[in-house]
């Protein structure tokens, strides 16, 4: 792709429908108030309504440029990201500065740093589909029993501002993380912080 302006127009299929709301938690707007500002001057609009406005009663529209995104789990395939480094560095930089927080802050002493996962189909106990740390306060002893001169933070980012969530990432040199959206956090930490 390594495709990118500031006047990016993102286009989101049936945005008005009542199902895209009901189906979407605040989870979705977090990001989306974060991310789409960082990343462009445009406000997202339904594609439909944007094509009839740009149609103006003709049978066609053309586009200089169009890039058609989907569902297909780029992140977890190290092959797909090959090269694309610097893209998710402009990124992860851009993201940062918007919400005021400074993307070359470095750490000046040791924090460890454990998720906890709240919130989600995946995060409950009973679910068939777990992808939480179902052992967390053993996890968080035995870190405190290995490394006792380190402090170790415990937080649940979902119940965090998205700045708040930044911050602390700026701070931390080792994440302990279950695997999910709730790791989407690691690509905030600093240059030679660890993620497990």
């Amino acid at each position: 792709m390594d495709i990118y302006t500031p006047h990016l127009k993102v286009l989101y299929y049936d945005i008005h429908n009542a199902h895209f709301h009901a189906n979407h938690s605040q989870l979705y707007y977090k990001f989306r108030d974060t991310f789409l500002p960082a990343i462009t001057d445009q406000a997202m609009e339904d594609m439909h309504e944007h094509l009839k406005a740009a149609a103006n009663g003709k049978k066609h529209v053309c586009f200089d440029d169009l890039i058609v995104g989907g569902r297909h789990p780029n992140f977890w395939f190290l092959n797909y990201n090959m090269g694309f480094e610097p893209l998710f560095t402009e990124l992860r930089n851009r993201v940062m500065t918007h919400m005021g927080v400074d993307p070359h802050a470095r750490p000046t002493k040791h924090q460890i740093t454990v998720l906890v996962k709240t919130k989600g189909n995946w995060g409950y106990k009973n679910s068939t589909r777990k992808t939480t740390i179902v052992n967390y306060q053993e996890t968080i002893d035995f870190i405190r029993k290995t490394y006792p001169t380190i402090p170790i933070q415990v937080i649940a980012p979902q119940n965090m501002s998205m700045y708040q969530q930044l911050e602390v990432m700026t701070k931390t040199t080792i994440l302990i993380t279950p695997s999910g959206g709730i790791s989407f956090l690691a690509p905030f930490l600093p240059v030679s912080s660890y993620c497990n």
